[in-house]
């Protein structure tokens, strides 16, 4: 693994940020089916604290390079557990939006489930810069 490769990895992060906020701005926020989805504990809004939470981690791990391979690996794990805990959520907001399949239009269904699948590709490229900067400290000892 190189370097290269890492920084291609996050750029695939900005891309799906870039995804999810297209997907939210094509969204009509006023659906309740939308409004249902930003209530419950595991919420929209939880799955977006945990996406940012896996990319403030990832930072934190290439700010601590300098620094030995210790806190490197410490962030790299918040960051797979960050990610793991928006997957769940992801599930859980996936199931909640097709019991609600009946209750709004298709188009609409599809942009919400376009927008959260788009969070996730956020957090899953986080994990895999992760997975890389692991290979490369790796590498390097």
């Amino acid at each position: 693994m190189s370097t290269f490769e890492l920084l291609e990895k996050i750029d695939d992060m900005a891309d799906f940020a870039k995804d999810a906020s297209t997907a939210a701005t094509e969204i009509n926020l006023r659906t309740p089916v939308f409004h249902s989805l930003l209530k419950d504990q595991d919420s929209l809004y939880s799955m977006i604290e945990e996406v940012t939470q896996s990319a403030k981690a990832l930072k934190v791990a290439i700010e601590s390079l300098t620094r030995g391979s210790d806190p490197v690996i410490e962030a790299i794990l918040e960051v797979r557990k960050h990610e793991k805990l928006a997957d769940g959520i992801r599930e859980k907001l996936m199931r909640s939006l097709y019991a609600q399949k009946f209750d709004v239009d298709l188009l609409t269904l599809l942009q919400i489930k376009e927008f959260i699948s788009s969070l996730d590709l956020i957090a899953d490229a986080a994990e895999d810069s992760a997975g890389t900067l692991l290979a490369i400290i790796a590498k390097a000892e």
